[in-house]
């Protein structure tokens, strides 16, 4: 405003001087994304939230996920590998996150596009109101600041966002979470990173709970979470398609004798195949 009404003065040295002499006071601040009008109509904090109250996380999950709450009540680094579709992981992911609030603690989500971390923000501040932030790449410039500030002020319990929001100034997180484990955008070639094992970095640093899910893990990862007891099957899903690898080295021809077999007795009972 003042630059605009001096025409280009040096502002800024202006200021300088006048504060120094004891004639004004210069605070910095990064201002509210609302319209003044609203803010002035609405008392701070009073804007509409809804709310929805959730009993279904650990309830209806059953013994399946009841390790994973344990784990988070009794502090500490542990891995879990979540397998199980979007809904199911949502509701886990919600009642984890409810009682890490609960208890003053704060968490990290992490998703790999920004249209998810924006789909998650929607439904986790239904359940958790104002306490989350959203932390990635395509936020304008003053509204990253103010969520970063609201990070690192305590303002904000939860943070949600793509790769950045690991490195969000979160005081002790309890919880980070790594969904759609498998997606490649959670890797970079130059430098070369890979998130997966940043989050699990910061998870023992921080004495963190650290869940990734996803319906199609890695095979790395479903690997070791197997041979490590961490991989946690979520109930109520679909049965699994069964699959089998066959060394083709011996085989001549495209079509194996185990394949040709297997496709035979799928023909022979009038089903299709794809090859």
């Amino acid at each position: 405003f003042l630059a605009r009404k001096m025409r280009g003065a040096d502002v800024a040295g202006l200021l300088g001087r006048m504060e120094a002499k004891g004639l004004v006071r210069v605070e910095k601040s990064v201002g509210g994304l609302e319209p003044r009008r609203r803010a002035r109509r609405e008392a701070p904090g009073s804007a509409a939230t809804q709310l929805v109250l959730d009993f279904r996380a650990e309830a209806a999950s059953g013994a399946p996920v009841r390790p994973v709450f344990e784990r988070l009540r009794a502090g500490g680094f542990a891995p879990f590998l979540v397998r199980g579709a979007r809904p199911g992981r949502d509701e886990l992911y919600a009642g984890l996150l409810r009682e890490v609030v609960a208890g003053g603690g704060t968490a990290v989500v992490l998703q790999p596009e920004v249209s998810l971390t924006r789909a998650f923000m929607e439904r986790m501040e239904k359940r958790l109101g104002k306490s989350v932030a959203v932390l990635h790449g395509d936020l304008p410039d003053a509204r990253r600041e103010r969520e970063w500030r609201r990070v690192r002020d305590g303002r904000a319990s939860v943070v949600c966002g793509t790769r950045a929001a690991l490195l969000a100034p979160l005081s002790r997180p309890r919880l980070i979470v790594v969904d759609d484990e498998q997606e490649e955008s959670y890797l970079q070639e130059r430098p070369s990173f890979d998130l997966r094992n940043a989050a699990r970095l910061r998870a023992e640093d921080e004495g963190a709970l650290l869940v990734m899910g996803s319906e199609t893990p890695t095979v790395e990862n479903a690997h070791r979470a197997l041979e490590g007891g961490w991989l946690v099957d979520l109930p109520g899903e679909a049965p699994r398609v069964r699959a089998e690898i066959v060394d083709a080295g011996p085989e001549k021809g495209l079509i194996g004798r185990r394949l040709g077999r297997a496709l035979g007795d799928v023909l022979a009972g009038g089903g299709k195949a794809v090859v």
